[in-house]
């Protein structure tokens, strides 16, 4: 394969050298012989999936020397990489030969309606020429292999151009030209003198502060391109179907806007213009009917990393049914002709659209285009029509100035990312020395990744936050591949904000890989990891991971230094997106803790909802309760209290329980925004009880196989076992495997409530207590309760307190 010679870089604009901190650059892809490709600079991704012949937006780049790379879209090879040095503004020509090219880029302001024009000669054999206009005038005259024309400022129009060639004046090549008004246009000539081609790379100049950003797109099918002028100037000539200009700056104020074809007028309409704020004026409609509608492309874009996507069915016979992109994001149904939907919100990352349509009755589905979104961007969608030839297809417009370079993967968090500690105790089926595991070929992400590495039938959990004690969002197979994102950093607020997690994180407030030496690393088994899982139906699971159970990779497949991650804030929740995966039974691990009563005072278990109904039980302080969930107006919880024969259940007030998570005090809100079925609304309707446990008992179990007294069941994925061990800790030997939905026996716990003492298969040992659902005589209670009727044992297993002695 031949080495990919492109990169093009300016040292010199009209105006001379400027000191400053950025400078803006764009890359127009001429490598014939190349696909797409994606740039980066100093490392990260600025830019995605350049076609052959066609520019990339501007993007901010250091004024220093910056470091550019770029590779096949979507792959980790690298096609080029070097380093360069600019000062001013500039066009980079990625290019086969000779190696690089560069232009200079003039972006300061136009005086409304006036276009700028620039003739760039990239001509790989040498030859230089002139570019003549059809009235005569030279545009560029003698203009050698690698040069630019000089900047020229002109009337918006459509040119006629001819490419001669500078001795003997032969024509090359001939082609009309639409320079649009308040833009640079700029003309590169490539390809060789024998056959010449030329690309029209077309970015909007710099707005003034009276300036607003209009960009112009033609959607009405089959009609024909469109002159479109702005208080009667020419500002767009010959605007063709799908061909979006950039966002052109025009004077704020009231204007008339007028579509001519051939110098008929065909419509007007009056368009307001407001300084400061950017929209999309469309033509739409058919040939016989066309309307003129606009969008406002200044939304608010939640994070630096998130982006907003927008949608306009510009069908006049169609409508939207659905639109959704496999990243989780789905637009309102039934979107009508002309109509706006959205906007929503989305991560950064590759994604691709699927349509489900409704054209004339007849209903279908397409695939809409691959696109990669760019975090603090606004993303317009627009349905077209199809026709004879072609079907409906969506079109992709970005509202941006310039790109800002933002290292983004699919994922990437709304807001700031968080991060981890401790590991879990143990999952059943991890490898006591993790396997090496070969990085997958054909897994070929943008960022650092890592590999799952259990046992065959192992599950790693996923966790809301870098705590084995928080909640478990999913499992994770063997050999799954996660993108890393980040790894555990302090918390980080908004000015006002306050932690909302369940689970107190306040001990972690200092990076220990600061303390470093670039030959060390962070111990695997303290890290904790910010990652993405691509689920098997489609969708996207967010969490926390301990490094101990990954094998890390770089993006480009080397060995990755867990201290050489980026930060990411501890108090980034985890979270599932578009998907089906569910987290393990959260609804087990909820209960509640009576508090805020007064010394000496009961609070009491109704019968209803209303402080008037009857009282079943009266509670006191500390005491723990099953949760099952509150009334539509949240004042009332229903909850169960086992003592002593008895169950009852029945409402308190939801003023006088304090909601737990394993045991810890949580939110409410943040419980539901993980599983909006955890806590259910429950009916005033349904009353309290007290009933006998003997009765209870008599009801059928949970589980067929439920043994009598306290039980556990294995709660691991189908084919994972449980490792019965010999002491309780995760490195003592195993005595047996017990597998998933098992029943064993229950008579212990540790002080620390992580190990269970068990009986199975005739073996007595110690399992993990995460993974088991605790019963009593076969039913389902609170965690907390069934704990403190059991023996505790301290660390090294040993009987500290016999609840079954006398006393």
């Amino acid at each position: 394969m031949a080495r990919l010679w492109w990169l093009a870089l300016l040292l010199l604009c009209a105006g001379g050298l400027q000191a400053q901190d950025e400078v803006r650059a764009r890359f127009i892809h001429l490598a014939a012989d190349h696909g797409a490709l994606d740039i980066y600079i100093n490392g990260e991704l600025a830019l995605a999936n350049i076609e052959y012949a066609s520019a990339s937006s501007f993007v901010r780049i250091p004024a220093s020397q910056t470091a550019l790379s770029a590779t096949p879209a979507g792959l980790a090879p690298t096609a080029f990489d070097g380093e360069i040095a600019l000062n001013t503004d500039a066009t980079i020509l990625l290019a086969g030969a000779p190696p690089f090219q560069t232009a200079p880029a003039d972006l300061s302001r136009l005086d409304f309606p006036i276009a700028r024009l620039q003739v760039v000669n990239a001509l790989s054999d040498g030859a230089a020429f002139d570019l003549v206009a059809d009235d005569g005038a030279i545009l560029a005259e003698d203009l050698a292999s690698g040069d630019s024309s000089p900047f020229m400022e002109l009337d918006a129009a459509r040119l006629d151009l001819a490419l001669k060639t500078s001795d003997a004046g032969e024509t090359l090549l001939e082609f009309p030209l639409g320079l649009p008004a308040g833009a640079l246009s700029t003309v590169v000539v490539h390809g060789d003198a024998a056959s010449p081609q030329f690309i029209h790379a077309i970015a909007a100049a710099d707005q003034g502060e009276g300036d607003g950003g209009i960009r112009f797109l033609h959607a009405g099918q089959g009609a024909a391109p469109l002159d479109i002028n702005v208080d009667g100037a020419l500002v767009v000539p010959g605007l063709a179907f799908a061909a979006p200009t950039p966002h052109l700056a025009i004077p704020a104020g009231a204007r008339q806007l007028s579509l001519s074809l051939a110098g008929t007028k065909l419509l007007s309409a009056d368009l307001e213009v407001k300084a400061g704020q950017m929209q999309t004026v469309m033509a739409l409609g058919s040939p016989a009917a066309l309307t003129i509608e606009s969008y406002a492309d200044d939304l608010p874009i939640p994070d630096a990393a998130g982006a907003v996507l927008s949608l306009v069915n510009a069908m006049p016979n169609g409508s939207v049914q659905l639109a959704r992109l496999d990243n989780g994001a789905v637009f309102q149904p039934n979107i009508g002709f002309a109509e706006l939907g959205g906007p929503v919100e989305v991560w950064s990352g590759p994604a691709s659209l699927a349509l489900s349509l409704d054209i004339d009755g007849e209903e279908g589905e397409i695939a809409g285009p691959g696109l990669y979104i760019f975090g603090g961007s606004h993303y317009l969608l627009v349905v077209l029509e199809g026709n004879a030839f072609t079907p409906p297809r969506a079109l992709v417009m970005e509202a941006y100035r310039e790109r800002q370079i933002q290292s983004i993967f699919p994922g990437h968090p709304m807001r700031p990312a968080s991060a981890a500690e401790p590991p879990e105790t143990e999952s059943a089926t991890e490898t006591e020395t993790p396997p090496e595991t070969d990085q997958p070929a054909e897994f070929r992400p943008r960022s650092p990744y890592g590999i799952v590495i259990l046992d065959p039938g192992g599950r790693l959990h996923m966790r809301q936050y870098p705590s084995a004690q928080a909640l478990s969002l999913g499992l994770i197979p063997p050999e799954a591949r996660l993108i890393v994102l980040g790894r555990r950093g302090p918390s980080s607020f908004d000015e006002g904000e306050e932690s909302d997690m369940p689970i107190d994180l306040s001990e972690y407030t200092e990076d220990p890989a600061l303390v470093l030496d670039l030959t060390e690393d962070l111990e695997a088994r303290e890290t904790w990891l910010f990652a993405s899982y691509l689920t098997p139906d489609g969708g996207l699971l967010n969490g926390w991971v301990n490094a101990h159970y990954l094998r890390l990779y770089s993006r480009h497949g080397n060995y990755q230094r867990r201290a050489s991650l980026p930060l990411t804030p501890q108090n980034q929740p985890g979270g599932a997106h578009g998907t089906a995966m569910q987290p393990p039974e959260l609804a087990e691990s909820i209960s509640a803790r009576v508090y805020r009563l007064e010394a000496g005072a009961m609070l009491n278990l109704r019968a209803g909802n209303h402080a008037q109904s009857e009282v079943l039980a009266q509670l006191p302080q500390g005491a723990l309760l099953k949760l099952a969930g509150f009334d539509a107006d949240e004042d009332w919880a229903y909850v169960e209290h086992p003592e002593a024969d008895k169950l009852r259940r029945g409402w308190v007030s939801a003023a006088y329980i304090q909601v737990l998570l394993k045991g810890e005090p949580a939110l409410l809100a943040s419980l539901r925004a993980l599983d909006d079925t955890a806590l259910p609304v429950i009916s005033g309707s349904v009353p309290g009880e007290v009933r006998s446990l003997v009765d209870v008992a008599d009801e059928p179990p949970a589980s067929p196989t439920a043994l009598p007294g306290i039980s556990g069941e294995v709660a691991l994925n189908p084919g994972a076992k449980l490792h019965l061990r010999a002491a309780p800790r995760a490195d003592a030997l195993s005595l047996e495997l017990i597998p998933a939905g098992a029943m064993v026996a229950i008579d212990g716990v540790t002080e620390d409530g992580q190990w269970l003492r068990a009986r199975y298969a005739e073996k007595d040992g110690w399992v993990a207590a995460h993974y088991l659902r605790l019963l009593l005589r076969g039913r389902l209670y609170n965690r907390d309760y069934v704990r403190s009727l059991l023996n505790v044992y301290d660390a090294l297993g040993v009987l500290t307190l016999d609840r079954r002695a006398p006393g």
